[in-house]
């Protein structure tokens, strides 16, 4: 049987074997499993509170900040939760800086989305197919690859009703080949959260402990992950569905700690990449307001999750901008119906 210190030398001989590998943790037989994200190319991860999601993206983010160089790799590092990621707010590693406001969350992840686009239309005037061929140019500069870790996308997708779910739907379908990845955790398990779209497009699951066969049907699509024990007992369903019960890694807040001290000496006077703009000051509101009412005149519809849609902003703009049209009169109060009534029909 093998000691902890040899399990340990052999989880950091995987994990270096490639800058973007993922161990997930030992089988029964005492076997280390590790997937190449870049391969996968997305992850999704459901289970219960307490079951040891947030321990795994830790370890997730530290490994690849342990073998990757910003140059290689960027993180966008998403946390409504407002607890999880903070700890790595100087870390040299990131794309934008820490993001934990659902306003912010938009905007990010907008961002994202346009440097997707930016990164593809270079490409094909390269006449490259995908990041790897763009970055074997000798006379183009090396793209570093952006991975999104999201520790809790029930809040992003139902904060944003809907806004969230479609940019990030759409980037799971054609980010691979731009270099962006998307680690995804959850523990609402439920159509709103988990549709269709979305796990289309992410093949490659990772279950801790769910509490009813419906949970595990949600992330795995087949039963199971309610038969798992908690903190750290797992279920890893690969892109070709092969499935394999392990342990999952355990990473301490010590060991965050050191590792992103040691990426800031490594790194010196790095930081995020980009800063995402503010877009909520007056003027930009004045600007919302009046395609609100063109909105409204053109569908007749004056729902709070139509201005979110449709305008692609944040629901405590979209809450600023429905009592602005109520105050104006041209919407009335709020009802049980969802859409408010349009007090001006002409507007």
């Amino acid at each position: 049987m093998m000691t902890v210190s040899e399990i340990k030398r052999r989880f950091e001989d995987v994990v270096t074997r490639e800058p973007m590998s993922v161990v997930f943790g030992l089988t029964s037989d005492r076997e280390i499993v590790a997937r190449d994200l870049v391969q996968m190319p997305h992850l999704l991860i459901g289970g219960i509170t307490g079951s040891g999601k947030s321990v795994f993206l830790h370890y997730l983010i530290c490994s690849f900040v342990k073998n990757s160089s910003p140059e290689e790799m960027r993180l966008v590092l998403i946390d409504p939760k407002k607890v999880e990621f903070g700890c790595y707010s100087k870390l040299p590693h990131l794309f934008a800086p820490v993001v934990d406001d659902i306003n912010q969350i938009v905007d990010v992840i907008k961002f994202v989305e346009a440097e997707m686009n930016r990164r593809l239309s270079v490409f094909a005037e390269k006449g490259c197919r995908d990041i790897t061929a763009f970055n074997n140019l000798r006379d183009a500069p090396k793209l570093p690859r952006l991975i999104v870790v999201a520790d809790e996308i029930s809040d992003c997708m139902l904060g944003t009703d809907g806004v969230f779910g479609a940019k990030v739907s759409r980037i799971a379908a054609i980010g691979r080949s731009a270099g962006i990845h998307l680690v995804l955790a959850t523990s609402r398990l439920d159509t709103k959260v988990l549709s269709g779209d979305l796990k289309s497009n992410i093949p490659c699951r990772f279950s801790f402990k769910v509490c009813r066969k419906t949970d595990s049907l949600a992330v795995l699509d087949e039963i199971g992950a309610e038969s798992l024990l908690a903190r750290g007992d797992a279920l890893l369903k690969d892109s070709d569905g092969m499935k394999l019960r392990l342990w999952s890694p355990y990473f301490s807040d010590d060991a965050i700690k050191r590792t992103v001290d040691s990426a800031i000496g490594r790194y010196p006077g790095r930081k995020a990449s980009v800063e995402i703009p503010q877009k909520q000051d007056a003027e930009s509101e004045d600007g919302l307001y009046v395609r609100a009412v063109e909105l409204i005149r053109q569908t007749g519809c004056a729902s709070l999750g139509c201005l979110q849609r449709e305008l692609e902003i944040g629901y405590n703009t979209a809450i600023r901008i429905t009592s602005l049209l109520e105050e104006r009169g041209i919407i009335g109060p709020a009802n049980d119906k969802g859409s408010r009534e349009i007090l001006i029909k002409d507007v």
